[in-house]
């Protein structure tokens, strides 16, 4: 990020993190109007975007004059605010290799927000009532994933969430019992999720089950 994304990603960051959060409206569209001009003149490809859209963008204008940007549009350039080369993580639309995948750079502090801003949400919607991480591990539900492990899937945004999150909030018995097969594609060891679900039905341990539509 160029020296304003790092001043605006500071207050996003803190924006986050605030017990208003996303219920401040006009916190949230100061943010995002900022933010948008920032983009726009640090992301040579959005500038391009914006122009070829002949929608007039003026800086410090509304957030809705800004054209969103399709999906596709991501698998033909690089929408990042990130120098070239400079990036250290890049997410691919999909594990398979039956398409052209979009692409999604980061770098350690695009990285660090994109975080907090997974987790604060995770936490938010879905470990309501749960007891914090700094509380014995043993109070903790089982955090069970069907996708690959982070190491088998580095390029996957939804298992970096998902490393995350157990990392933050998964008792005694979490992980990924999913894998890559020959084909790249990913797979669940049925055997090992099934000996996870009896050992919890044992212990009264509660399991929040994880990963894609397809898995389920």
């Amino acid at each position: 990020m160029h020296s304003p994304l790092h001043s605006i990603a500071d207050e996003v960051s803190a924006f986050i993190r605030s017990p208003a959060g996303p219920s401040s409206g006009e916190t949230f569209n100061a943010l995002a109007t900022r933010l948008l001009a920032a983009q726009h003149a640090s992301n040579p490809a959005y500038a391009a975007w914006c122009a070829a859209s002949r929608r007039p963008v003026l800086q410090g204008g509304p957030a809705h004059l800004y054209p969103a940007v399709p999906t596709e549009a991501f698998k033909h350039a690089a929408f990042s605010c990130i120098p070239q080369g400079s990036h250290t993580t890049e997410f691919h639309s999909s594990g398979t290799t039956a398409h052209v995948p979009s692409r999604h750079l980061h770098h350690a502090d695009s990285l660090a927000l994109y975080k907090a801003s997974a987790l604060a949400a995770f936490d938010a919607h879905l470990m309501r009532g749960v007891v914090p991480g700094g509380h014995a591990s043993a109070s903790r539900p089982i955090l069970l994933s069907l996708t690959p492990p982070l190491d088998a899937a580095p390029r996957s945004s939804l298992v970096h969430m998902i490393h995350w999150a157990i990392q933050r909030h998964g008792g005694p018995g979490s992980g990924f019992v999913g894998r890559r097969g020959p084909d790249g594609s990913w797979e669940i060891d049925a055997q090992a999720a099934l000996a996870t679900f009896a050992s919890a039905r044992a212990t009264r341990q509660a399991v929040v089950l994880m990963g894609t539509a397809f898995n389920l």
